[in-house]
């Protein structure tokens, strides 16, 4: 095999953080050097997102275990050189191509990335080596959001009750919790308790990510909790008060959860529930889904607590306005 034509191939992109949002344009410019005449009709450049999830299972009772490997490609759309471009003959020297690509406004999932799933988008090019079957190849990763901008509007809503009456002395009456999201895609939440019982109660929040990894019509399931348990203040019985709870807020996405939290009254507590600044947003793929719960529980003395979680859906401001 001779020596390369092609040579010191690098992709240039215009947006430094190579951060972007859907509907954006990729643009930039493809560099190499060639030693002799290259075909333009010979450069390729496009735009490719694929996802692989990838997880074993073990089987009791058994020497091995059940691999589930699913290989998915969500987009390849190529740069269009327009026509004269496409049929020039680049000559020795240094050449610079540049391209723009448009990335779809719908049906892509967001960038991710974990031990069992990833969802990659990469620019890459591809140069035929004149009087040869060889192709040079590059490419680098850029990161898009594709933020959910579906059923942002869909009303949700929870209810839970219990009666103390087992043991008395330990408290007595009934307790009704209402959770409800005016917007799943919009915050706060609201919770109300109905208290007609004796004893002190206690609200808290959690946020719960579930990832589920998806080959065909097998999953595997994984719960993490995103925050801590976000305790507001005791509710007296026989009381009648007001308890505002802060938490500090990340500049980032971010959830607030607003909960009405009454003790033989109607008492407001507003809880703020912070998204970690490395959660991914909302994913819904053939390869990966992200999902999100608020797990909102009302603790409740020597007794069962009552518990409601609410879907909610993490995205971005800017889907949350064009709604």
């Amino acid at each position: 095999m001779g020596s390369k034509h092609v040579t010191n191939m690098v992709i240039d992109l215009d947006n430094e953080s190579k951060h972007y949002v859907i509907c954006d344009r990729v643009t930039g410019s493809l560099k190499f050097a060639s030693t002799g005449g290259v075909l333009a009709s010979g450069v390729r450049i496009s735009l490719v997102c694929v996802g692989e999830a990838n997880w074993n299972v073990q089987v009791p009772l058994a020497s091995g275990a059940l691999i589930y490997h699913n290989n998915t490609k969500f987009l390849d759309t190529p740069f269009d050189m327009d026509k004269d471009a496409h049929e020039k003959l680049l000559d020795r020297g240094v050449h610079t191509i540049p391209f723009h690509i448009k990335i779809p406004d719908h049906g892509l999932p967001s960038s991710f990335e974990d031990t069992h799933a990833w969802i990659h988008y990469n620019v890459e090019a591809a140069i035929d080596e004149p009087n040869s079957n060889e192709v040079n190849t590059i490419k680098t990763r850029i990161t898009v959001d594709s933020p959910m901008s579906h059923n942002l509007k869909v009303f949700v809503a929870g209810h839970a009750d219990k009666t103390l009456s087992v043991f008395p002395n330990m408290g007595s009456g009934s307790i009704a919790l209402y959770t409800s999201l005016a917007r799943k895609g919009y915050l706060p939440v609201l919770c109300y308790v109905a208290n007609k019982s004796t004893v002190e109660v206690t609200p808290r929040a959690t946020l719960y990510q579930i990832r589920v990894y998806q080959c065909g019509e097998c999953h595997k399931a994984v719960d993490r909790v995103l925050t801590e348990h976000i305790i507001g203040n005791k509710m007296a019985s026989n009381a009648n008060n007001t308890d505002i709870i802060h938490v500090p807020i990340p500049k980032t996405a971010s959830l607030s959860i607003k909960s009405d939290m009454a003790s033989n009254a109607n008492n407001t507590d507003i809880i703020h529930v912070p998204i970690p600044k490395t959660a991914s947003l909302s994913i819904k793929s053939d390869v990966i889904s992200v999902k999100y719960v608020v797990h909102v529980t009302l603790d409740i003395p020597h007794a069962v607590d009552l518990h409601i979680s609410l879907p909610i859906i993490v995205t971005t401001q800017s889907a949350l306005d064009r709604n």
